[in-house]
């Protein structure tokens, strides 16, 4: 004869919960798709502030032609970008005041940003600071 023993009450099988290993298993699946996300994640925030910066770069060069137009001559004291928390916007000019360049320097976590501070002069080229990188690619298009 075959004897069949129940679990205690509040006991079945499947009430158990987890175990040590499935819970220790489950943190380090996510610990590691943090450390292949979290750097992409990184990068894709640099060039967003990035893309921003270029945007008030462009916006302070268009401010720039139009006093230009308007007056026969540019004037630093007047388009410059306020200050982000990622840069932090500069003039740099002649003493003829026939030509300037508005620059965006990076502040903060934005200083990993591969390209370094970018700029933009009153003929339109397009300048960044890091030895390693070019103009093409930071500026990508724009």
């Amino acid at each position: 004869m075959m004897v069949v023993t129940l679990p205690a009450r509040g006991q079945r099988r499947g009430d158990r919960g987890f175990s040590l290993l499935e819970i220790v298993l489950v943190v380090s699946l996510i610990g590691i798709l943090t450390l292949l996300a979290l750097p992409s994640y990184q990068g894709v925030m640099l060039k967003a502030h990035r893309t921003e910066a270029i945007a008030q770069l462009m916006q302070a060069v268009a401010c720039q032609e139009r006093t230009r137009a308007g007056r026969g001559a540019y004037d630093i004291r007047l388009c410059l970008p306020a200050a982000s928390r990622h840069y932090r916007f500069s003039y740099s000019k002649t003493d003829s005041m026939a030509f300037y360049r508005v620059e965006a320097h990076p502040l903060g976590v934005q200083a990993r940003d591969p390209c370094g501070s970018i700029s933009l002069d009153a003929t339109g080229r397009r300048f960044v600071s890091a030895p390693d990188a070019t103009a093409s690619l930071c500026w990508a298009g724009r």
